[in-house]
């Protein structure tokens, strides 16, 4: 722990009762946050907004519904967009990234997409040059 770290939250009870569990630290122009937990929902309900009034957080891909999680990986030539439902019901995303490959399918995708419960999309694009 230095003057460069906060602590966002401690731990209650036990031998850990009083020490840092969350903590905060600037790097570059960014803030790593570090959290010392099993991340229950219920304690990502309580962290989540101590972390948005720190920074601006924007979705990944705006399109995707509640439960959708995305991530996306890249190279200099093409993108990946992995789209996982993680709920017990159908979830369409109703924009996915233009001129796409679906990798699970090897088929072009376009349009709205729906992901089956706990299924996964895998999206491939080329990026554009620039």
């Amino acid at each position: 722990q230095g003057e460069d770290v906060s602590v966002l939250a401690t731990w209650k009870g036990r031998h850990l009762d009083g020490l840092p569990a969350v903590t905060a630290r600037k790097a570059g122009k960014g803030v790593v946050i570090y959290a010392g937990a099993y991340l229950t929902q219920e304690l990502l309900n309580g962290l989540f907004p101590e972390i948005q009034s720190r920074i601006a957080i924007h979705k990944l891909w705006p399109f995707a519904p509640q439960g959708v999680q995305v991530v996306k990986r890249q190279d200099e030539q093409k993108e990946l967009w992995f789209f996982i439902n993680d709920t017990d019901e159908p979830a369409t995303i109703e924009k996915i990234p233009n001129d796409g490959l679906d990798l699970i399918t090897n088929r072009p995708v376009a349009g709205p997409l729906t992901l089956e419960p706990n299924a996964v999309a895998v999206i491939q694009t080329t990026r554009a040059a620039g």
